[in-house]
Protein backbone atom coordinates (compact mmCIF):
# COMPACT_ATOMS: atom_id res chain seq x y z
CA UNK A 1 0.00 0.00 0.00
CA UNK A 2 1.38 3.51 -0.54
CA UNK A 3 1.58 6.17 2.05
CA UNK A 4 -0.78 8.61 1.52
CA UNK A 5 0.23 11.88 0.21
CA UNK A 6 3.70 11.15 0.17
CA UNK A 7 5.44 13.99 -2.14
CA UNK A 8 8.88 13.21 -3.72
CA UNK A 9 9.72 16.27 -5.97
CA UNK A 10 13.29 16.64 -7.01
CA UNK A 11 14.49 15.44 -3.73
CA UNK A 12 12.16 17.31 -2.09
CA UNK A 13 9.53 14.76 0.24
CA UNK A 14 6.83 15.37 3.02
CA UNK A 15 4.84 12.87 4.82
CA UNK A 16 1.09 12.07 5.29
CA UNK A 17 -1.32 14.50 5.86
CA UNK A 18 -3.96 13.15 8.88
CA UNK A 19 -7.31 15.33 8.60
CA UNK A 20 -10.73 14.81 10.37
CA UNK A 21 -11.79 13.90 7.20
CA UNK A 22 -9.84 10.58 7.16
CA UNK A 23 -11.43 7.52 6.35
CA UNK A 24 -10.65 3.81 5.59
CA UNK A 25 -13.33 2.29 3.93
CA UNK A 26 -13.13 -0.72 0.85
CA UNK A 27 -13.38 1.31 -2.97
CA UNK A 28 -16.82 1.71 -4.07
CA UNK A 29 -17.98 4.13 -6.00
CA UNK A 30 -21.81 3.72 -5.75
CA UNK A 31 -23.85 6.27 -7.15
CA UNK A 32 -23.80 10.05 -8.42
CA UNK A 33 -27.06 11.91 -7.89
CA UNK A 34 -28.95 14.77 -9.06
CA UNK A 35 -29.67 17.32 -6.14
CA UNK A 36 -32.07 19.41 -7.79
CA UNK A 37 -35.43 19.09 -9.10
CA UNK A 38 -35.29 20.39 -12.80
CA UNK A 39 -32.11 20.80 -14.84
CA UNK A 40 -32.22 24.06 -17.09
CA UNK A 41 -28.69 25.07 -19.09
CA UNK A 42 -26.03 27.00 -17.71
CA UNK A 43 -26.92 27.13 -14.08
CA UNK A 44 -24.71 25.45 -11.51
CA UNK A 45 -26.34 22.16 -10.45
CA UNK A 46 -25.34 20.04 -7.90
CA UNK A 47 -24.93 16.69 -7.88
CA UNK A 48 -24.00 13.89 -4.74
CA UNK A 49 -21.14 11.30 -5.25
CA UNK A 50 -21.85 8.47 -3.07
CA UNK A 51 -18.71 6.35 -2.28
CA UNK A 52 -16.98 4.62 0.00
CA UNK A 53 -12.85 4.71 0.28
CA UNK A 54 -9.73 5.42 2.14
CA UNK A 55 -7.87 8.68 2.42
CA UNK A 56 -6.28 10.74 4.60
CA UNK A 57 -6.89 14.08 2.81
CA UNK A 58 -9.96 14.79 1.08
CA UNK A 59 -8.24 17.93 -0.47
CA UNK A 60 -4.85 16.00 -2.21
CA UNK A 61 -6.07 14.81 -5.38
CA UNK A 62 -3.45 12.02 -5.28
CA UNK A 63 -4.57 10.44 -1.82
CA UNK A 64 -8.10 10.61 -3.13
CA UNK A 65 -9.14 11.41 -7.06
CA UNK A 66 -13.12 11.81 -7.58
CA UNK A 67 -14.85 13.61 -10.92
CA UNK A 68 -17.51 13.01 -12.73
CA UNK A 69 -17.51 11.97 -16.77
CA UNK A 70 -20.46 14.32 -18.65
CA UNK A 71 -21.37 13.02 -22.07
CA UNK A 72 -23.67 14.98 -23.89
CA UNK A 73 -24.96 15.46 -27.44
CA UNK A 74 -23.50 15.08 -30.16
CA UNK A 75 -20.76 13.08 -28.80
CA UNK A 76 -19.55 15.60 -26.64
CA UNK A 77 -18.03 14.81 -23.23
CA UNK A 78 -15.72 16.01 -20.27
CA UNK A 79 -14.51 15.72 -17.32
CA UNK A 80 -15.05 17.65 -14.23
CA UNK A 81 -13.57 17.02 -10.38
CA UNK A 82 -16.07 16.84 -7.67
CA UNK A 83 -15.25 18.04 -4.38
CA UNK A 84 -15.13 17.43 -0.27
CA UNK A 85 -17.77 19.68 1.85
CA UNK A 86 -19.97 19.92 4.69
CA UNK A 87 -22.90 21.58 5.59
CA UNK A 88 -23.10 24.24 7.62
CA UNK A 89 -25.30 26.91 9.11
CA UNK A 90 -24.61 30.78 9.71
CA UNK A 91 -25.75 33.06 12.80
CA UNK A 92 -25.54 36.85 13.34
CA UNK A 93 -24.30 36.71 17.79
CA UNK A 94 -23.35 40.02 19.32
CA UNK A 95 -22.69 41.82 16.18
CA UNK A 96 -20.23 39.14 14.83
CA UNK A 97 -21.00 36.00 11.74
CA UNK A 98 -20.56 32.74 13.49
CA UNK A 99 -20.78 29.33 10.76
CA UNK A 100 -20.69 26.35 12.21
CA UNK A 101 -20.46 22.69 10.53
CA UNK A 102 -23.06 19.65 10.43
CA UNK A 103 -22.28 16.47 9.77
CA UNK A 104 -19.54 14.30 8.32
CA UNK A 105 -19.36 15.95 5.43
CA UNK A 106 -19.77 14.02 1.44
CA UNK A 107 -18.89 15.07 -1.81
CA UNK A 108 -20.17 16.63 -4.24
CA UNK A 109 -20.45 18.14 -8.02
CA UNK A 110 -21.55 21.46 -9.06
CA UNK A 111 -21.81 20.94 -13.35
CA UNK A 112 -23.69 23.11 -15.42
CA UNK A 113 -24.88 22.23 -18.64
CA UNK A 114 -24.59 24.60 -22.20
CA UNK A 115 -27.07 23.65 -24.31
CA UNK A 116 -30.39 21.77 -23.65
CA UNK A 117 -30.62 17.91 -24.06
CA UNK A 118 -29.90 14.70 -22.40
CA UNK A 119 -26.67 13.77 -20.67
CA UNK A 120 -24.98 11.26 -19.21
CA UNK A 121 -23.50 11.87 -15.94
CA UNK A 122 -21.16 8.90 -14.25
CA UNK A 123 -18.54 9.48 -11.14
CA UNK A 124 -14.77 7.70 -10.85
CA UNK A 125 -13.38 7.09 -7.87
CA UNK A 126 -9.51 6.67 -7.57
CA UNK A 127 -8.11 5.75 -4.30
CA UNK A 128 -4.78 4.33 -3.41
CA UNK A 129 -5.81 0.96 -3.73
CA UNK A 130 -7.86 1.51 -7.40
CA UNK A 131 -10.54 2.89 -9.33
CA UNK A 132 -13.99 2.39 -8.83
CA UNK A 133 -16.96 4.16 -10.85
CA UNK A 134 -20.67 4.34 -10.76
CA UNK A 135 -23.68 3.53 -14.03
CA UNK A 136 -24.26 6.48 -15.42
CA UNK A 137 -27.53 8.50 -14.95
CA UNK A 138 -29.59 10.46 -17.48
CA UNK A 139 -30.12 13.97 -16.78
CA UNK A 140 -32.68 15.67 -18.98
CA UNK A 141 -31.95 19.16 -19.19
CA UNK A 142 -34.17 22.03 -20.77
CA UNK A 143 -33.18 25.73 -21.86
CA UNK A 144 -33.01 27.74 -19.55
CA UNK A 145 -30.23 31.08 -19.00
CA UNK A 146 -27.67 31.66 -21.80
CA UNK A 147 -24.29 31.15 -21.23
CA UNK A 148 -22.70 34.59 -19.75
CA UNK A 149 -19.20 33.41 -19.07
CA UNK A 150 -17.33 36.61 -19.67
CA UNK A 151 -14.29 36.13 -22.74
CA UNK A 152 -12.48 38.52 -24.33
CA UNK A 153 -13.82 40.12 -27.03
CA UNK A 154 -13.47 37.97 -30.15
CA UNK A 155 -13.67 41.57 -32.27
CA UNK A 156 -11.50 43.77 -30.17
CA UNK A 157 -9.39 42.46 -27.91
CA UNK A 158 -9.14 45.43 -25.55
CA UNK A 159 -12.85 44.35 -24.26
CA UNK A 160 -14.66 42.21 -22.62
CA UNK A 161 -18.05 39.71 -24.18
CA UNK A 162 -19.98 37.09 -23.18
CA UNK A 163 -19.78 33.82 -25.21
CA UNK A 164 -22.63 34.71 -27.16
CA UNK A 165 -20.91 37.93 -27.98
CA UNK A 166 -22.79 40.46 -26.14
CA UNK A 167 -20.48 43.13 -24.85
CA UNK A 168 -19.37 43.28 -20.85
CA UNK A 169 -18.02 46.33 -19.12
CA UNK A 170 -17.62 45.54 -15.66
CA UNK A 171 -18.55 48.15 -13.34
CA UNK A 172 -18.94 47.59 -9.41
CA UNK A 173 -16.05 47.81 -6.40
CA UNK A 174 -13.84 45.59 -4.55
CA UNK A 175 -15.94 43.74 -1.91
CA UNK A 176 -13.36 41.92 -0.36
CA UNK A 177 -14.18 40.72 3.05
CA UNK A 178 -17.15 41.36 5.11
CA UNK A 179 -15.66 42.58 8.51
CA UNK A 180 -17.43 40.78 11.92
CA UNK A 181 -20.69 40.69 10.30
CA UNK A 182 -19.12 38.70 7.68
CA UNK A 183 -21.97 37.18 4.91
CA UNK A 184 -24.60 39.16 6.19
CA UNK A 185 -22.57 42.55 5.69
CA UNK A 186 -22.99 41.45 1.75
CA UNK A 187 -26.89 40.95 2.42
CA UNK A 188 -26.85 44.62 3.03
CA UNK A 189 -24.41 45.88 0.37
CA UNK A 190 -25.18 43.83 -2.59
CA UNK A 191 -28.61 44.17 -2.20
CA UNK A 192 -27.52 48.31 -2.57
CA UNK A 193 -25.09 47.95 -5.36
CA UNK A 194 -27.57 46.09 -7.46
CA UNK A 195 -30.23 48.88 -7.28
CA UNK A 196 -27.71 50.60 -9.22
CA UNK A 197 -26.98 48.57 -11.60
CA UNK A 198 -23.63 47.20 -11.06
CA UNK A 199 -22.35 44.37 -12.55
CA UNK A 200 -19.04 43.30 -10.49
CA UNK A 201 -17.20 42.69 -7.70
CA UNK A 202 -13.95 41.51 -6.35
CA UNK A 203 -13.48 39.19 -3.46
CA UNK A 204 -10.39 37.71 -1.85
CA UNK A 205 -9.70 34.04 -0.80
CA UNK A 206 -6.91 35.06 1.59
CA UNK A 207 -4.82 35.66 4.42
CA UNK A 208 -7.07 33.65 7.00
CA UNK A 209 -7.80 37.12 9.22
CA UNK A 210 -10.50 38.06 6.33
CA UNK A 211 -14.22 36.61 5.40
CA UNK A 212 -13.09 33.74 2.94
CA UNK A 213 -9.45 32.99 4.43
CA UNK A 214 -8.95 29.78 2.61
CA UNK A 215 -5.85 28.63 4.47
CA UNK A 216 -5.14 28.80 8.53
CA UNK A 217 -2.38 27.65 10.65
CA UNK A 218 -3.42 24.90 13.31
CA UNK A 219 -3.37 21.17 13.65
CA UNK A 220 -3.93 19.27 10.51
CA UNK A 221 -6.18 16.89 12.75
CA UNK A 222 -8.79 19.86 13.42
CA UNK A 223 -8.66 20.75 9.61
CA UNK A 224 -6.37 22.99 9.59
CA UNK A 225 -2.25 23.63 8.32
CA UNK A 226 -1.35 23.33 4.91
CA UNK A 227 -2.62 20.76 2.44
CA UNK A 228 -6.24 22.06 3.80
CA UNK A 229 -9.28 24.41 3.49
CA UNK A 230 -11.90 25.93 5.25
CA UNK A 231 -15.35 24.52 4.56
CA UNK A 232 -16.63 27.04 6.98
CA UNK A 233 -15.29 29.64 4.53
CA UNK A 234 -15.75 27.59 1.93
CA UNK A 235 -19.25 28.17 2.79
CA UNK A 236 -19.17 32.00 3.19
CA UNK A 237 -17.77 32.17 -0.34
CA UNK A 238 -20.69 29.50 -1.69
CA UNK A 239 -23.82 32.04 0.05
CA UNK A 240 -21.71 35.10 -1.65
CA UNK A 241 -21.94 33.43 -5.11
CA UNK A 242 -25.38 32.98 -4.96
CA UNK A 243 -26.37 36.30 -4.23
CA UNK A 244 -24.09 37.33 -6.85
CA UNK A 245 -26.46 34.85 -9.28
CA UNK A 246 -29.38 36.73 -7.71
CA UNK A 247 -28.18 40.40 -8.63
CA UNK A 248 -26.19 38.93 -12.19
CA UNK A 249 -23.42 40.15 -11.04
CA UNK A 250 -20.09 38.86 -11.69
CA UNK A 251 -16.79 38.15 -9.34
CA UNK A 252 -13.30 38.46 -9.82
CA UNK A 253 -11.92 35.57 -7.50
CA UNK A 254 -8.62 36.81 -5.66
CA UNK A 255 -6.69 33.78 -4.71
CA UNK A 256 -3.68 34.61 -2.87
CA UNK A 257 -2.38 38.56 -1.45
CA UNK A 258 1.21 39.49 -0.79
CA UNK A 259 0.20 39.46 3.14
CA UNK A 260 1.38 35.20 3.20
CA UNK A 261 4.64 36.12 1.96
CA UNK A 262 5.62 39.22 3.75
CA UNK A 263 7.17 39.85 6.57
CA UNK A 264 7.72 42.59 9.12
CA UNK A 265 5.85 45.18 7.49
CA UNK A 266 1.93 46.62 8.33
CA UNK A 267 -0.48 44.05 7.00
CA UNK A 268 2.37 41.37 7.08
CA UNK A 269 1.16 37.60 7.76
CA UNK A 270 3.94 35.14 7.28
CA UNK A 271 4.45 34.52 11.07
CA UNK A 272 0.68 32.95 10.27
CA UNK A 273 0.79 31.35 7.10
CA UNK A 274 0.71 27.61 7.52
CA UNK A 275 2.78 27.93 4.56
CA UNK A 276 5.74 28.82 6.89
CA UNK A 277 7.80 26.15 8.14
CA UNK A 278 7.48 27.60 11.84
CA UNK A 279 4.00 26.48 11.39
CA UNK A 280 4.10 23.56 10.41
CA UNK A 281 4.57 24.05 6.30
CA UNK A 282 7.39 23.68 4.38
CA UNK A 283 8.91 27.12 3.79
CA UNK A 284 12.02 28.88 5.17
CA UNK A 285 11.14 32.01 3.79
CA UNK A 286 8.75 33.58 1.78
CA UNK A 287 11.35 33.90 -1.27
CA UNK A 288 11.51 29.58 -1.13
CA UNK A 289 7.98 30.03 -2.70
CA UNK A 290 8.01 30.37 -6.58
CA UNK A 291 10.55 27.38 -7.65
CA UNK A 292 9.59 24.57 -5.06
CA UNK A 293 7.87 21.54 -6.45
CA UNK A 294 6.27 20.44 -3.45
CA UNK A 295 4.44 23.97 -2.86
CA UNK A 296 3.42 23.96 -6.66
CA UNK A 297 1.49 20.89 -5.41
CA UNK A 298 -0.02 22.13 -2.77
CA UNK A 299 -1.40 25.11 -4.94
CA UNK A 300 -2.28 22.81 -7.45
CA UNK A 301 -4.89 21.27 -4.89
CA UNK A 302 -6.05 24.46 -4.25
CA UNK A 303 -6.84 25.74 -7.50
CA UNK A 304 -7.97 22.39 -8.41
CA UNK A 305 -10.47 22.50 -5.34
CA UNK A 306 -12.04 25.67 -6.17
CA UNK A 307 -12.08 24.83 -10.08
CA UNK A 308 -14.39 22.23 -8.92
CA UNK A 309 -16.41 23.72 -6.20
CA UNK A 310 -17.05 27.23 -8.81
CA UNK A 311 -16.10 26.72 -11.67
CA UNK A 312 -19.73 25.47 -13.47
CA UNK A 313 -20.78 29.12 -11.90
CA UNK A 314 -21.65 31.94 -14.79
CA UNK A 315 -20.87 34.81 -12.07
CA UNK A 316 -17.37 33.97 -11.67
CA UNK A 317 -15.52 36.70 -13.68
CA UNK A 318 -12.53 35.67 -13.35
CA UNK A 319 -9.32 33.95 -11.35
CA UNK A 320 -6.78 36.29 -10.15
CA UNK A 321 -3.67 34.57 -8.63
CA UNK A 322 -2.49 37.08 -6.48
CA UNK A 323 -3.25 40.51 -4.98
CA UNK A 324 -0.58 42.97 -5.35
CA UNK A 325 2.45 40.51 -5.88
CA UNK A 326 5.55 42.67 -5.92
CA UNK A 327 5.12 43.78 -2.13
CA UNK A 328 6.10 40.16 -1.31
CA UNK A 329 9.45 39.56 0.74
CA UNK A 330 12.15 39.54 -1.82
CA UNK A 331 9.83 39.86 -5.38
CA UNK A 332 11.85 38.40 -8.49
CA UNK A 333 9.95 39.19 -11.80
CA UNK A 334 11.90 36.13 -13.73
CA UNK A 335 10.32 33.47 -10.31
CA UNK A 336 7.07 34.92 -10.64
CA UNK A 337 7.28 35.18 -14.55
CA UNK A 338 7.48 31.11 -15.11
CA UNK A 339 5.48 30.64 -11.69
CA UNK A 340 2.35 32.17 -13.39
CA UNK A 341 2.90 30.18 -16.31
CA UNK A 342 2.99 26.51 -14.41
CA UNK A 343 -0.03 27.51 -12.55
CA UNK A 344 -2.17 29.07 -15.23
CA UNK A 345 -1.72 25.83 -17.45
CA UNK A 346 -2.89 23.66 -14.29
CA UNK A 347 -5.85 26.01 -13.70
CA UNK A 348 -6.99 26.03 -17.38
CA UNK A 349 -6.79 21.97 -17.34
CA UNK A 350 -8.97 21.90 -14.11
CA UNK A 351 -11.51 24.39 -15.37
CA UNK A 352 -13.57 23.13 -18.27
CA UNK A 353 -15.80 26.28 -18.61
CA UNK A 354 -13.09 28.18 -19.19
CA UNK A 355 -13.19 31.40 -17.05
CA UNK A 356 -10.15 33.99 -17.45
CA UNK A 357 -6.92 34.54 -15.59
CA UNK A 358 -5.19 37.66 -14.32
CA UNK A 359 -2.60 38.63 -11.58
CA UNK A 360 -2.09 42.34 -10.48
CA UNK A 361 0.54 44.46 -8.63
CA UNK A 362 0.86 47.31 -6.43
CA UNK A 363 3.12 49.00 -8.43
CA UNK A 364 0.85 50.89 -11.03
CA UNK A 365 3.29 50.42 -13.85
CA UNK A 366 2.59 46.57 -13.60
CA UNK A 367 5.30 44.06 -14.59
CA UNK A 368 5.28 43.63 -18.19
CA UNK A 369 6.67 40.51 -18.29
CA UNK A 370 3.88 38.54 -16.47
CA UNK A 371 0.98 41.01 -17.56
CA UNK A 372 2.05 39.78 -21.23
CA UNK A 373 2.18 36.00 -20.86
CA UNK A 374 -0.40 34.39 -23.21
CA UNK A 375 -2.48 33.14 -20.53
CA UNK A 376 -3.00 36.60 -18.31
CA UNK A 377 -6.30 37.01 -20.48
CA UNK A 378 -6.58 40.75 -18.92
CA UNK A 379 -4.11 43.51 -17.17
CA UNK A 380 -5.34 45.20 -14.00
CA UNK A 381 -3.84 48.70 -12.54
CA UNK A 382 -4.18 49.16 -9.01
CA UNK A 383 -3.69 53.15 -8.10
CA UNK A 384 -3.22 55.36 -4.93
CA UNK A 385 -2.35 59.01 -5.83
CA UNK A 386 -3.31 61.84 -4.09
CA UNK A 387 -4.17 64.40 -5.52
CA UNK A 388 -3.98 63.59 -9.10
CA UNK A 389 -6.13 60.73 -9.14
CA UNK A 390 -7.17 60.64 -12.66
CA UNK A 391 -4.11 61.96 -14.01
CA UNK A 392 -2.39 58.86 -13.25
CA UNK A 393 -5.16 56.32 -14.47
CA UNK A 394 -5.39 58.61 -17.88
CA UNK A 395 -1.40 57.48 -18.05
CA UNK A 396 -1.39 53.72 -17.37
CA UNK A 397 -4.90 53.69 -19.62
CA UNK A 398 -3.13 55.30 -22.32
CA UNK A 399 -0.24 52.95 -21.60
CA UNK A 400 -1.61 49.65 -21.10
CA UNK A 401 -4.84 50.26 -23.14
CA UNK A 402 -2.27 49.87 -26.46
CA UNK A 403 -1.19 46.41 -25.38
CA UNK A 404 -3.74 44.25 -27.00
CA UNK A 405 -5.54 42.97 -23.83
CA UNK A 406 -8.02 44.38 -21.90
CA UNK A 407 -7.09 46.59 -18.68
CA UNK A 408 -8.97 47.58 -15.85
CA UNK A 409 -8.27 49.77 -13.23
CA UNK A 410 -8.39 46.73 -10.70
CA UNK A 411 -8.49 49.49 -7.08
CA UNK A 412 -8.18 53.13 -7.24
CA UNK A 413 -8.37 55.56 -4.36
CA UNK A 414 -6.96 58.62 -3.17
CA UNK A 415 -4.58 57.26 0.02
CA UNK A 416 -3.75 53.42 0.01
CA UNK A 417 -3.51 54.28 4.31
CA UNK A 418 -7.10 55.31 4.36
CA UNK A 419 -10.77 56.71 2.44
CA UNK A 420 -9.73 60.10 3.26
CA UNK A 421 -13.77 60.45 3.91
CA UNK A 422 -13.68 63.67 5.44
CA UNK A 423 -11.18 65.68 2.68
CA UNK A 424 -13.67 63.80 0.16
CA UNK A 425 -17.30 63.30 1.60
CA UNK A 426 -18.76 63.43 -2.02
CA UNK A 427 -17.13 60.73 -3.14
CA UNK A 428 -14.76 62.21 -6.08
CA UNK A 429 -12.38 59.86 -6.25
CA UNK A 430 -15.23 57.55 -7.15
CA UNK A 431 -16.59 59.63 -9.93
CA UNK A 432 -13.89 61.17 -11.53
CA UNK A 433 -11.72 57.82 -12.04
CA UNK A 434 -14.80 55.82 -12.82
CA UNK A 435 -15.56 58.57 -15.73
CA UNK A 436 -12.61 58.75 -17.15
CA UNK A 437 -12.44 55.38 -17.54
CA UNK A 438 -15.01 55.23 -19.38
CA UNK A 439 -14.07 58.34 -21.60
CA UNK A 440 -11.17 56.71 -22.50
CA UNK A 441 -12.15 53.66 -24.02
CA UNK A 442 -10.83 51.27 -20.65
CA UNK A 443 -12.18 47.50 -20.72
CA UNK A 444 -14.15 48.58 -17.36
CA UNK A 445 -14.74 51.05 -14.74
CA UNK A 446 -12.21 52.22 -12.11
CA UNK A 447 -13.05 49.89 -8.99
CA UNK A 448 -12.53 51.97 -6.47
CA UNK A 449 -11.39 50.51 -2.37
CA UNK A 450 -12.90 51.68 1.60
CA UNK A 451 -16.04 49.90 0.36
CA UNK A 452 -17.14 49.16 3.98
CA UNK A 453 -15.82 52.05 5.76
CA UNK A 454 -16.51 54.83 3.42
CA UNK A 455 -18.91 53.92 0.18
CA UNK A 456 -21.78 52.35 2.92
CA UNK A 457 -21.44 54.87 5.44
CA UNK A 458 -20.94 57.97 3.10
CA UNK A 459 -23.83 56.18 1.12
CA UNK A 460 -22.18 57.07 -2.13
CA UNK A 461 -23.53 54.01 -4.25
CA UNK A 462 -25.72 56.11 -6.94
CA UNK A 463 -22.54 57.45 -8.17
CA UNK A 464 -22.09 53.91 -9.79
CA UNK A 465 -25.92 54.16 -10.51
CA UNK A 466 -24.97 57.32 -13.32
CA UNK A 467 -22.29 54.92 -14.97
CA UNK A 468 -23.92 52.06 -15.58
CA UNK A 469 -26.83 54.11 -16.91
CA UNK A 470 -24.97 55.77 -19.23
CA UNK A 471 -23.08 52.44 -20.41
CA UNK A 472 -25.75 49.84 -20.62
CA UNK A 473 -26.25 49.22 -24.19
CA UNK A 474 -23.15 50.41 -25.53
CA UNK A 475 -20.94 47.50 -27.71
CA UNK A 476 -17.07 48.23 -26.79
CA UNK A 477 -15.96 46.20 -29.00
Amino acid sequence: MIAPLVLVFLGARMGPIITPYRTQERLQARAVSPLFEKATTNLPLEFSVDLAATYDNPFDYDDINVSVLIEGPNNTSYRHAAFFTMDCERKLADGKEIVTKKGSGGWKARLSFPTAGTYKVSAIVKDRNGTSGTSAISVDVAGGASNSIVKVSERDHRYFETVEGKSFFPIGANICWGGDQGTFSYDTWLAKYAEQGVNYFRVWLNPAFFTFGLESKGNSRDGKGLGQLSLENLYRLDHVMGLARKYNMKVQLCVDSFNTLQSKQQFSDWENTPLSIANGGILHAPSTYWDNPVMDKFVQMKLRYLAARYASDNAVFAWEFWNELDLIDDFDSKKAQTWHQRMAKALRSYDPYGHMITTSFANQMGVKDVDMLPDMDFIQTHSYNSPDVIGHVAVQQSRKGSWGKPHIIGEIGADFAGPRSEDDPTGIQIHDPLWITIAMGSSGGASPWWWDNYIEPKNLYPLFGAATRFTEGIDWA
